[in-house]
């Protein structure tokens, strides 16, 4: 565990738990529609070297999301609920449920809770614990999957943000599984190697 973690301040009791949930969640809404760049780097077993995708995230209503690839392809994909449409550049449209990607759709999920600030919708998918980093402002929101086959599979998701703002969303059982997606930055702005270790650092230390 890195040093930035131990160093956070826990809050315990259920009660209050919740409540520092709510309220953290408050800060975070978004109007809807709206939109923001994001980096996404995901690690393999199989590959040498993550795979590294950027594009913009938008926000258009309470379970309803579309994200938008621009680099290194050009992909849409459309959220509505559960259903999925997603459109390739050279490649025929595709259609269906986010009951098919567990991965993605604890993301997008998780990511579209925040952005509405409903807890119970998070609560009854995750369990939840937080963590803040005093004085620095820093927070990180632990969500673990309550289906014990979606836990296996996806593993706990960390957000990471400051300042009424999520940074971070990092997915994965492994680290050499993981994925990073990094919000509000662009590729440049990531660390110059995209290490495990790295862009951990990277999230726990940047508002």
């Amino acid at each position: 565990m890195a040093a930035a973690t131990l160093a956070i301040a826990l809050w315990t009791g259920a009660a209050a738990f919740a409540g520092d949930v709510d309220d953290l969640l408050r800060t975070l809404v978004r109007p809807a529609p709206d939109e923001i760049p994001f980096v996404e780097v995901r690690f393999s077993p199989l590959l040498d070297t993550p795979v590294v995708a950027s594009g913009t995230l938008e926000y258009l209503a309470s379970g309803r999301l579309a994200r938008h690839v621009v680099d290194p392809y050009r992909e849409d994909t459309s959220i509505d609920g559960e259903q999925v449409v997603l459109s390739r550049e050279g490649e025929r449209e595709r259609q269906f449920s986010l009951r098919r990607v567990p991965e993605l759709r604890g993301l997008l999920s998780s990511f579209s809770a925040i952005l509405s600030g409903d807890a119970a919708a998070l609560g009854e998918t995750f369990e939840m614990s937080l963590s803040r980093e005093v004085p620095a402002g820093r927070w990180t929101l632990q969500l673990a999957p309550r289906d014990a086959s979606l836990r296996k599979r996806l593993g706990d998701i960390e957000v990471h943000g400051g300042e009424g703002t999520v940074s971070c969303i990092v997915m994965g059982p492994q680290p050499d599984s993981a994925s990073f997606t990094v919000l509000g930055r662009l590729p440049g702005e990531l660390p110059g190697r995209l290490t495990f270790p790295a862009l951990q650092e990277f999230c726990t230390r940047t508002p």
